[in-house]
């Protein structure tokens, strides 16, 4: 057995927040064909359990093989929770590149619960859209803005529109964007956005 697979089956086999740091790639470079097929079937077991470190896992993996888990894992919307399959769609995001992804979180927002859509945003923030996407984006986070209580939420998504808008985070004005943007009052937020 290679080092690669030993790493990989301990981080499998732990558990709690040693299990919650997830894999990195060093559990899946020079794996065996053998090997490589076992690591497929455990993360695919889990990831279809709904399991997001498993999901996050497929980010290692060659792509036509996560892409192939993901699909799976969101053929399953019906039965896993909202932060699992958001958590697939951003993954498979960021392999593939294919807006259909986002466009699974951005329309299924709505029907998060509480805590789902917490997570979800918190992922469409971690998103970088570059300009041909983000004005369409851009309209979710200014409502996320405008009529979120979440303060935290808020901040998340103001820092989202400071910072794809072009001004760089640390600066005076970024600053002053995200003390408007996050204000208690929505007069403020509302001027903050129109002035961007």
């Amino acid at each position: 057995m290679t080092e690669a697979f030993n790493m990989f089956m301990n981080q499998a086999a732990s558990q709690g927040r040693e299990y919650g740091d997830g894999f990195n790639s060093s559990h899946f470079d020079g794996l065996t064909q053998s090997e490589l097929t076992k690591v497929l079937r455990i993360i695919e077991e889990r990831a279809l359990d709904g399991d997001a470190i498993a999901i996050n896992a497929t980010s290692f993996i060659n792509i036509n093989d996560a892409v192939s888990i993901i699909e799976k894992v969101l053929r399953k919307s019906d039965s896993l929770g909202r932060k699992s399959i958001n958590q697939a769609s951003l993954e498979a995001y960021k392999i593939t590149r294919q807006r259909k992804y986002l466009d699974n979180m951005f329309d299924h927002l709505g029907l998060c619960s509480e805590q789902e859509r917490w997570h979800c945003i918190q992922l469409l923030c971690s998103i970088e859209y570059g300009n041909e996407w983000f004005e369409e984006a851009k309209a979710v986070f200014e409502k996320i803005v405008l009529d979120e209580q979440d303060e935290v939420l808020r901040h998340s998504a103001a820092k989202k529109i400071i910072v794809e808008s072009g001004i760089p985070e640390g600066t005076t004005i970024y600053q002053e964007k995200i003390k408007q943007l996050i204000n208690e009052e929505r007069k403020v937020r509302e001027k903050a956005l129109s002035d961007l």
